[in-house]
């Protein structure tokens, strides 16, 4: 049995979160004072695999650590003001870059963007060595093994910023047919491949769908499987196709290690609706165990609307 460990996040704590995949042995929490400014690191110590998720505010960051070395990275957001001595965000940059120092790696296996709000890649661009234009290849940056991110962050228009950076680097790897694994209904991006003149057929190798596996990682093998609940489209009794392709990537995560199997939820942005009808088809294609989970991560930063339209009333 999966034992539940809970620990008070609040903001101002600035601290790092790890969820061990282990048996149901009891954990040892260990809590050491990081610098001058007292944050918090909060770990909960496993050999074997871990998830680390880090206090940023309004704004997403989930690591995971295998038990082979290999590192996966959902989401990168830096919120952290430096100029503010009373901003305790967590030094995202400083925290990441340390772990991959200590683990001698010069980057991430996978970097996810479950898509591309600020809140989802604030500051991407100035951390990682991107491909797709000299002044991001910048020495020492971590590198991004396979970028994973949903169709709309290839074919979305008046994209700024950051997103944007984000998106062109999407574009680069695909076009060059490497280093990236785009999620999407295939005919989705069929019109967009065409203005662009590139071959869908020498393309699709690169393209997974809703209620598939992503290639490459089984929980046998790899010690975790990836399963894609969204983005995807459903037809309703009438006919009509809904299309959810616009939506952020979700996943549910299947660890296997030692024998002890463990599924965590990654849930990004998705509301309530798109819940709902992730449910309804997963059920539909007879895949209920895909909606189980031991460690959920909480939507859009546990936002109302992962819940229902309503927001309710502030209790006094």
């Amino acid at each position: 049995m999966l034992e539940s460990n809970s620990i008070d996040n609040e903001q101002q704590n600035c601290s790092t979160i790890r969820i061990p995949f282990d048996s149901g042995n009891s954990k040892k929490i260990e809590r050491k004072e990081r610098d001058s400014e007292h944050r918090a690191d909060f770990a909960l110590r496993s050999t074997r695999a871990q998830s680390n998720v880090f206090p940023l505010g309004n704004a997403d960051c989930c690591r995971i650590d295998l038990h082979d070395g290999r590192k996966i990275l959902f989401d990168y957001a830096n919120t952290r003001n430096p100029d503010d001595e009373n901003d305790r965000r967590c030094d995202l940059p400083a925290i990441l870059t340390e772990d991959l120092e200590s683990a001698g790696k010069s980057g991430f296996d996978v970097v996810a963007f479950t898509h591309l709000d600020d809140d989802h890649v604030g500051g991407a661009p100035d951390f990682f060595y991107l491909e797709h234009a000299e002044k991001y290849r910048v020495k020492g940056r971590p590198k991004i093994g396979e970028l994973w991110v949903p169709a709309a962050a290839l074919v979305e228009e008046g994209l700024e910023g950051d997103s944007r950076v984000i998106r062109s680097e999407a574009r680069y790897r695909f076009k060059a047919k490497r280093g990236i694994r785009l999620f999407s209904r295939p005919d989705r991006l069929k019109e967009w491949m065409a203005q662009e003149k590139l071959n869908f057929d020498e393309h699709k190798h690169l393209i997974t769908d809703a209620g598939q596996l992503v290639p490459g990682w089984a929980k046998n093998t790899d010690g975790v499987e990836f399963f894609v609940h969204s983005p995807f489209a459903e037809r309703t009794d009438a006919g009509e196709v809904i299309d959810w392709n616009d939506c952020s990537l979700v996943m549910q995560a299947w660890f296997q290690i030692d024998g002890c199997e463990v599924r965590l939820v990654l849930s990004a942005d998705a509301t309530h609706d798109l819940w709902d009808a992730i449910i309804w088809i997963t059920r539909f294609h007879k895949n209920d165990d895909r909606l189980g989970w031991d460690i959920f991560k909480l939507p859009h930063h546990c936002s109302y609307l992962s819940l229902s339209e309503e927001k309710g009333k502030n209790e006094k």
